[in-house]
């Protein structure tokens, strides 16, 4: 019988007929037995049975779900039973040493081993994301990127706490947003969380290469650059760091610097501008060459890492020569020119809330404006919190305007700054026809704003609007 087997398995080996590039990741089993039955391997009287096994398999599920009441439930809840099942012979058939491996197994196993099988396998994956979790938290960077930081101390503590090896096997990632240069959105539950910690690993690793001061402030740079609020967006540390690591070196720098200045951009700017694609993609070889051992990078996991990354960095670099916009790639140290507001207005530190709304109960019954006004630019030092005390039914009537009238113009070119972000970023900014517009309002003090951006003078509007252009102050 055993020689049968081994025969059977060797025909199948020979037979090598499984293109593997037809078989999905997150719904292996069944593409493999697709795969199967298309080159023959499996005629339709075996995969019959093996989804009856399947389905049998699902009823236990279903019973054991519902605590031995029912083999009934809703259909939304079966076909959740069913991809968590699946995600555990995919599990088994992805432990096997080839897709003919699998096959065979599948063909002549016991189904209910083979699932047994699988759900171990599942917990070895949850227990070794576990342990890399730990290890990939311990070593993180100190950055002040909200999704970073988001997705490392809850997202994934949460996924990893709530994930049901049996039940809901192939549940995503939920609400993990920091972006990875390579992600494989093609894999699901357990498995896809190890998949992403170990890339998240592999940059983290390359940014240690870096003091967490000289990364937080190419984050600020590249926040000004951009003109936003680089805390709160979706953005790559690792493609950031990297980028301009390598592009430090090809500004004449030695290897190690982030930081690029103003008069380096203009000469690197020069200097692509008048090289052919190839010699573009010679200078980023040396240029990661150099890198590679100044930091002396020797993990492969890392080098693939990098050399998978660097043709797309290089295709990036030769589309934004060509079209003379390199500045929206090589992040300048702009710290000469920071544009601050001098005022309180900026986004600092919020309050606490016991303080917030003691401050909001107070505003409320004060009638004078000035005092209104003093009480705020008093209790308050962040944007956040000022948006949030216009929007907290603090001022009646004609007090709007009155609060715009006392601030000064640095603090009205945040605000416009702020309502108008999307003008603002692609440069299209003009107060002037705005104000003259219908321009529609979400909220009432931006109502407000706007009626009073529309009584004010065109040297007002232009002054205001060149503060809003240069001041950097949404870190």
């Amino acid at each position: 019988m055993i020689n049968n087997k081994t025969n059977e398995l060797n025909e199948l080996y020979l037979k090598n007929n499984i293109d593997k590039t037809r078989l999905k990741a997150n719904q292996y089993t069944v593409s493999l037995l697709n795969e199967a039955y298309r080159t023959k391997l499996l005629d339709y009287s075996i995969i019959s049975r093996i989804q009856l096994n399947l389905m049998n398999l699902l009823k236990d599920l279903i019973l054991r779900y519902t605590n031995g009441n029912s083999t009934s439930v809703a259909m939304d809840t079966a076909e959740s039973l069913f991809c968590s099942l699946l995600y555990a012979i995919d599990a088994f058939a992805l432990g096997c040493r080839s897709p003919e491996e699998a096959v065979f197994k599948l063909k002549t196993g016991v189904t209910e081993d083979i699932y047994k099988q699988g759900v171990e396998q599942t917990a070895k994956w949850l227990a070794e994301t576990k342990a890399l979790y730990l290890k990939v938290r311990k070593n993180k960077l100190d950055i002040t990127l909200d999704s970073y930081n988001l997705t490392l101390n809850e997202a994934i503590p949460v996924f990893l706490e709530s994930y049901n090896i049996i039940f809901r096997a192939h549940d995503g990632a939920g609400s993990i947003d920091y972006p990875l240069v390579f992600d494989d959105m093609s894999i699901q539950g357990v498995l896809y969380i190890k998949n992403y910690l170990e890339n998240f690993e592999i940059e983290t690793d390359f940014c240690r290469n870096f003091k967490s001061d000289e990364i937080n402030k190419l984050l600020q740079n590249f926040g000004a650059a951009m003109k936003l609020n680089y805390k709160i967006e979706l953005i790559n540390v690792f493609e950031l760091v990297f980028n301009n690591a390598v592009l430090s070196i090809m500004a004449g720098q030695r290897a190690g610097n982030l930081s690029i200045r103003a008069d380096e951009f203009h000469t690197l700017n020069k200097k692509l501008s008048c090289l052919s694609a190839e010699g573009i993609r010679n200078e980023v070889e040396q240029a990661v060459e150099q890198m590679i051992t100044r930091f002396r990078l020797t993990d492969h996991r890392m080098l693939e890492y990098i050399h998978r990354y660097k043709p797309l960095f290089e295709e990036r670099l030769v589309f934004l020569a060509q079209n003379h916009a390199l500045n929206s790639i090589i992040i300048t140290n702009n710290e000469e020119n920071r544009r601050k507001s001098s005022v309180w207005l900026e986004v600092g530190e919020r309050i606490k809330d016991d303080d917030f709304n003691a401050l909001v109960n107070k505003l409320t019954v004060i009638d004078n404006m000035e005092d209104k006004i003093s009480q705020i630019k008093t209790g308050i030092k962040s944007l956040y919190d000022f948006l949030d005390i216009m929007n907290s039914d603090c001022f009646f009537g004609n007090e709007y305007q009155e609060l715009f009238s006392g601030l000064e113009e640095s603090e009205l070119a945040v605000l416009a700054g702020l309502l108008f972000h999307g003008e603002l970023r692609d440069g299209s900014l003009n107060l002037k026809r705005i104000a003259s517009q219908n321009k529609t309002a979400e909220y009432e003090w931006q109502e407000h704003f706007l009626e009073y951006l529309k009584a004010l003078d065109t040297d007002k509007l232009n002054e205001i609007q060149k503060q809003a252009e240069e001041y950097d102050g949404f870190e």
